[in-house]
């Protein structure tokens, strides 16, 4: 089981949805954060202070930085001047203690492997994690989606559709 913490979305003014910000994540789940970000995350006040307030803002801003580099990648101006505004809010307390990302490192030359092959984007986060756009599974969620227009669901982050 992992340790979830509720944050609220707004995906349409009249209507909330859950997204769940990691303290402890199974690794698929942490891997499709990105697209739900990008689907989903929206520059609330509410959004951001919580995350503060649970000291999650470097998470959270790791995974808007990459839902806006998919943003872009799709060729979506408007989502990614959003994220890139939610990405800036977050930015303002940014913590200067290295974390990491989804779970606790296994290993201290692990965590050694980590800070050497990291990203830009998770140096400027100070987290350590390999997790990149590139990462398979966000393309394809991103693209299975595209293609189906399929709202989005925990079992289709999971692979059980």
């Amino acid at each position: 089981m992992c340790d979830l913490l509720p944050i609220r979305v707004a995906d349409e003014p009249s209507t909330r949805a859950a997204l769940c910000v990691l303290k402890k994540l199974d690794g698929r789940v942490a891997e499709a954060l990105p697209w739900v970000a990008m689907k989903y995350a929206q520059p609330e006040p509410w959004l951001v202070e919580n995350a503060r307030k649970f000291n999650l803002q470097n998470k959270l801003g790791f995974v808007v930085t990459l839902a806006r580099q998919l943003a872009e990648k799709q060729g979506n101006e408007d989502r990614s001047r959003e994220l890139r505004q939610l990405e800036n809010f977050l930015d303002d307390s940014r913590l200067a203690k290295e974390d990491v990302f989804y779970r606790p490192l296994r290993t201290e030359s692990e965590g050694k492997w980590l800070r050497n092959n990291r990203t830009e984007a998770a140096v400027h986060w100070n987290l350590l994690t390999d997790l990149r756009l590139e990462h398979r599974s966000i393309f394809n969620m991103a693209a299975k989606n595209a293609e189906r227009k399929a709202p989005f669901t925990l079992e289709g982050v999971l692979g059980r559709t």
